[in-house]
């Protein structure tokens, strides 16, 4: 049996930690959102650079994370953040870490009614 590189690929991607849901996590391209940023801030002079590694950072525990968050969230944060300006990384992380602890913060609270 002849097995195409393409799907031995696909195989070892399926298979490897994670790769489920990196799948699932949208692509932003913050490379410009970074420079118009960097640019506008007088105040903390944060660099393209640092924004470049917070959204680096922030794709990573969204990679990690995606499993986490319920899909109705996911969707709304992911149409949410790419509403009016270029979409972050940083911003969908914040969006879905609020609606994951708003559902936890509800679910406690009826649990306490009980």
């Amino acid at each position: 049996m002849h097995l195409s590189p393409s799907l031995v690929l696909l195989a070892a991607l399926a298979g490897a930690p994670g790769a489920a849901h990196a799948a699932g996590v949208p692509v932003f391209d913050g490379s410009r959102d970074c420079r118009a940023a960097a640019a506008l801030d007088q105040v903390d002079r944060r660099t393209e650079g640092d924004c470049a590694a917070d959204e680096r950072d922030a794709r990573a525990k969204l990679v990690r994370r995606w499993g986490e968050f319920a899909d109705a969230d996911r969707r709304f944060c992911t149409q949410e953040t790419r509403t009016g300006g270029p979409p972050s990384y940083v911003d969908l992380l914040v969006c879905l870490q609020i609606a994951k602890g708003n559902t936890d913060d509800r679910r406690r609270e009826s649990r306490e009614r009980r």
